[in-house]
This record gives C-alpha cells, structure tokens and sequence, in this order.
C-alpha cells in the first residue's frame, strides 16, 4: 500500500524545514548579538581618561580599575538578557497559515469511515488513510486534505487490522503505525518548527549568558586566565532527533541505491554476484 517515495519527500521536507528554520533564529539581531558577546565582551571596558592612564600605575588605582572592568562586562550581559525576545518574536514574520477547512465532501468522507469501522472494514479504512498520507505528502501546503487528515491521523494508532482467517494482520499494523509517525511529520509547519528551534536556541543563550554573569564575577572578567569556560565554544542547539533520524534514513537509502547499482553494474560486466 504505502509508496516510499513518500519516505523521501517527507525526509526532505523534514531536513530543509528545520535548516531553513535554524537559518531564521540564527539571523536574528539578538541571537547574533548574544552569540557575539563573548568575543566582544574585554572590549567593552570604557576607555581611560589621560588623566585616569597618569594613575593607571598606582596599585590602588589598578585595583579600581579592575572594579571598572567588572562592572563594565556585567553591564553588557545585563544589557543583553534584558533585550531578550520571546520566541514568538522570532516567528512575527510568519503568520499562521490558514488551512482550508473540511469540505462537505470530506465530512461524509469521515462520517462514512467511522461507518466502515463500525462494520469491521478496518482494511479499507487502514488504506484510506495511506492513500490521504500520500496526497497529502504530494501536495503544496497546505493541502485540501489536511484538516480531514489531521482528525483521521489518531485512528492509525489503534485500528486493530485481520486477516480474512480473523488473524491479526501485523504488518497492515506495522505499516499504520508508519502513517502515524510519518502524518505527525507532515502536520508540523513550518512556523512551528521555527518556533520550536527558537525556543530551543533561546533557552541556550539565556543559559550561556547566565554563565558569563557568574564567572565574571567570580573572576572579575571573561578573559580572565582562570576562567577556563572562556577558551570554550559556548553551547549551541544541535539538529533534532527527528531530524538526525530523517538524515540517517536518507544516507542509507543513498547507500542502498549506490550498492544496486554497483551490483547491476558487475552483473553486466559478466561477473559472478552473490545474492
């Protein structure tokens, strides 16, 4: 039933929707700002007067000056998380998509699956829902079909499908619990897959920033040779598991495709290719 062609659109779809997501929090003015801190921060300490470098010398004078270049980092950071902007501000410039609403045709659609379902057809209803998944998949977004999907898609979870012997039939099963997982990919959109990396991100700076305020004061500034943190990469968000796993699956469908065709090739050439 299932066409897994479909694996590889939603694959793809899964892979470009976050990069270009992670492309948009990244671009941001304060999550540059913030990720820029670090590197900038020992520049921030205000410039001396000349009278201030006459006294610069003297150890009491320097002791200040040490105070001043504290107080000057910790301003910065403050600064800083004080301009932090809610995730929502990051999708600002995607506003929802309105979905079309379900036609009269699909709502007998849906009356008449429940019917089918009442009568034991769960084949039939287990088809119907891949044959939606892969229209769905097919189409640009948002599709005709995604609002009767999404109320359709809780049935693959617990659609209980026989043989003709009244045998339960695992594999129509297994292949339901696939249009389960691959429907909740195609119901993510894209600005919430934004607003979802955004969050992430944000917890991440505000984390980071929360670790710069504390060693400055336990070091007295960022550089310091003491603050080990500081000769670190500062933490980032890494790709989703979602996506990792959507990656994984495409380098070895590559790879299986690579190894069909290296062995269709040494058949050709008259080679003798154990199956």
């Amino acid at each position: 039933m299932t066409d897994f062609d479909i694996d590889v659109i939603i694959d793809d779809r899964i892979v470009e929707t976050e990069k270009g997501a992670d492309g948009i929090v990244d671009a941001h003015p304060w999550v540059a700002e913030a990720r820029a801190l670090p590197s900038k921060i020992g520049a921030m300490v205000p410039p001396l007067s000349e009278a201030e470098k006459f006294a610069a010398n003297h150890p009491a004078f320097q002791e200040g000056l040490k105070e001043r270049a504290k107080l000057a980092q910790l301003d910065a950071i403050d600064r800083t998380r004080a301009k932090m902007p809610k995730p929502e501000d990051l999708v600002a410039a995607f506003p929802p998509v309105v979905e079309p609403e379900v036609s009269y045709a699909d709502q007998l659609a849906m009356s008449n699956i429940y019917s089918q379902l009442q009568l034991g057809l769960h084949s039939v209803v287990a088809d119907k829902l891949e044959a939606t998944l892969n229209q769905i998949a097919r189409d640009s977004y948002p599709s005709p079909k995604l609002a009767i999907f999404r109320e359709m898609l809780p049935l693959s979870r617990v659609i209980e499908v026989k043989k003709a012997d009244g045998q339960p039939d695992y594999d129509a099963m297994t292949r339901l619990r696939l249009v389960a997982m691959r429907g909740e990919d195609l119901l993510r959109t894209s600005r919430g897959v934004i607003l979802e990396r955004a969050s992430e991100a944000l917890e991440i700076e505000k984390y980071n920033l929360e670790t710069m305020r504390r060693d400055v004061e336990a070091y007295g500034e960022w550089n310091s040779p003491k603050n080990v943190t500081a000769r670190l990469a500062m933490p980032k968000p890494v790709a989703s598991t979602r996506r990792m796993e959507a990656e994984d699956r495409r380098v070895r469908r590559e790879q299986k495709k690579q190894d069909e065709q290296t062995r269709a090739q040494a058949i050709a050439a008259g080679m003798n290719v154990l199956e």
